[in-house]
C-alpha cells in the first residue's frame, strides 16, 4: 500500500513539473511573437537637448526596462540601465555601447539576448522621444 502511495505521489509530481514546463515555453513564445512586433525607430540626435532622459519599455512581466541616457552636445554619451527583468535569455547590456558607438539605434542585436536587446532599443527610444526629462 505504501509503495503505492509513492508511486502515485511521484506521478503526481512529475506531472505538475511538466505541465509547469509547458506553461513556461508557451509564455516564452508568446514573448518572443511580442519581440518580433515591436518596432524600433531610429532618432534624430540634432533635436535632442543636452540632459539626462528616463526611457523605460515593458513587453510583458518577464522582459521590462527602465533606463536613463544622457545626452550631450546631441551624443548620447551614457545609458545606465536603472531595472531590468530579462526571463531567460542574457541581459543584453552590450547594446548600450553599440548604441553609444554608432549613435543611433540601428544596431545589431545582442546574440542571446534578442528579447532584451529590443526592449532595451525601445526604452531608448521612449527616452529619447521625451518620455521623461529629469
Amino acid at each position: 500500500m505504501m509503495k503505492k502511495a509513492l508511486k502515485i505521489g511521484l506521478l503526481v509530481i512529475i506531472i505538475l513539473v511538466a505541465v509547469g514546463g509547458i506553461s513556461f515555453y508557451l509564455k516564452l513564445d508568446n514573448v518572443k511573437e511580442a519581440a518580433e512586433a515591436v518596432e524600433i525607430n531610429n532618432i534624430d540626435l540634432s533635436d535632442i537637448n543636452d540632459g539626462e532622459y528616463i526611457g523605460k519599455y515593458t513587453l510583458n512581466e518577464m522582459s521590462k526596462v527602465k533606463l536613463k541616457v544622457v545626452v550631450e552636445d546631441n551624443k548620447i554619451t551614457g545609458i545606465d540601465i536603472i531595472e531590468h527583468s530579462h526571463g531567460p535569455g542574457k541581459s543584453g547590456h552590450e547594446i548600450n555601447d553599440r548604441i553609444i558607438e554608432k549613435q543611433g539605434l540601428d544596431v545589431d542585436y545582442v546574440s542571446g539576448a534578442t528579447i532584451s536587446s529590443k526592449i532595451i532599443l525601445k526604452a531608448v527610444e521612449n527616452a529619447l522621444n521625451g518620455e521623461g526629462e529629469i
